[in-house]
């Protein structure tokens, strides 16, 4: 909740107007430039970010916010000569608009290793603000040669550094060859795992098994280690906490019968998924990405236990599924773009009721920005601190 303004008379809790000389002489934040016009309740803004031409193809976007409200949204250019760059780009309008996209892996900006880089991940420190972008390394085309590298950067972008993570990773591990997932990754907030922060690689094994692991920092990524695998046959996997403090593996998972999408708890804070999850509310779908609508609702009410999904139907289009838990329960579904999607990731805005969607398309990376209300429901039109009067008038005004 906001904290008490001036007029109110009480003043803003641990706020000391004795700051120190050094405090006050930093200089000021930038500030985040809030969107000329509101959204539409029922409407989508999208930002087309790169489109694709017969010589490059962009592919595999992931998004999410900084603690000073930026948003970050990373993703692959491919080359026609066969090779893979990693970009990004900025939004200071909570993804209404973007800054021109930079260069962030490649041959000269990464020397250490690879000719390719692919699957980008995001991972943000909410203690310190550092920035993480993981990235597998590829060379000629061997798996077994990947590595994974992360950039990372203390002023949301503006200038970056880099590092090799694979013997971090790998630790004692029996594996053959390892990748990231591309999406972003989570800092827990709940449990006595609070602070830990949490991405997705996806690693095969000696035996030929081909798994998720989360890849986990206690120490706000200077050190990393990765738990053990999961599923059998993965081709890419998303990572998200309960309200409960369980983090959650959700694998697209090779069968016999075609693709499958299958959910693993864990116990003890990332380091195995032993409990599969009830999905009964994806009927079909197979999710690319979920996050939870409400962060800072408090514990063990209705409202924290909403989540939000981004996935394929059978037609290909991409829709966001909001329900219970991880997906006990169905509450809606919303399309964002009548066109076949491929890779997809989300993050929710839950202080400006705002939904940013990043996906891919055969025409390149756009970003479709819709407002929390569309989703139709009573607490997720207006937050869970609104009054009956603040719900009832939303509702009225979205027609609802």
């Amino acid at each position: 909740p906001a904290a008490q303004s001036p007029e109110s008379g009480q003043e803003e809790p641990g706020k000391d107007d004795s700051a120190s000389e050094d405090e006050s002489s930093q200089p000021p934040a930038e500030p985040v430039v809030e969107p000329d016009r509101k959204l539409p309740v029922h409407g989508v803004k999208t930002a087309d970010i790169c489109a694709a031409s017969g010589n490059e193809i962009y592919a595999s976007p992931a998004i999410d916010r900084t603690p000073g409200r930026k948003l970050i949204l990373a993703f692959e250019k491919r080359t026609p000569q066969g090779r893979c760059q990693v970009w990004y780009t900025r939004s200071s309008d909570h993804g209404i608009s973007w800054e021109e996209p930079r260069v962030l892996f490649d041959p000269e900006t990464y020397t250490d290793s690879g000719e390719c880089f692919t699957s980008p991940q995001i991972i943000i420190s909410q203690v310190t603000g550092r920035v993480f972008i993981a990235v597998t390394t590829r060379t000629a085309g061997d798996d077994s040669k990947n590595r994974i590298a992360v950039a990372f950067t203390d002023d949301e972008g503006d200038s970056w550094r880099y590092r090799d993570l694979t013997s971090l990773v790998d630790g004692d591990q029996n594996w053959v060859s390892r990748r990231t997932a591309h999406g972003h990754g989570v800092q827990m907030r709940h449990g006595i795992w609070t602070g830990r922060l949490a991405y997705v690689a996806v690693a095969t094994d000696k035996e030929g098994r081909r798994g998720a692991v989360a890849v986990c920092s206690d120490d706000q990524g200077i050190s990393w280690w990765a738990g053990k695998l999961t599923g059998e046959r993965v081709l890419q996997a998303t990572i998200t906490e309960l309200t409960n403090g369980e983090l959650v593996l959700g694998c697209v998972e090779e069968t016999d019968e075609g693709l499958a999408f299958n959910a693993y708890a864990s116990a003890d804070g990332g380091r195995s998924f032993t409990q599969s999850l009830e999905k009964k509310a994806l009927g079909k779908a197979l999710p690319v990405a979920v996050e939870r609508a409400f962060y800072s609702a408090p514990e063990h009410t209705e409202q924290s236990r909403v989540m939000l999904a981004v996935a394929r139907d059978q037609n290909g289009q991409g829709t966001v599924r909001s329900m219970f838990d991880f997906a006990s329960e169905l509450l809606g579904i919303v399309p964002f773009t009548s066109h076949p999607v491929n890779s997809l990731d989300v993050v929710s805005l839950e202080d400006i009721r705002i939904v940013c969607v990043a996906y891919e398309t055969d025409s390149g990376i756009s970003v479709a920005v819709f407002c929390i209300d569309s989703l139709s429901l009573k607490y997720l039109a207006v937050g869970w601190n609104a009054t009956e009067a603040e719900q009832n008038q939303v509702l009225r005004r979205a027609g609802l």
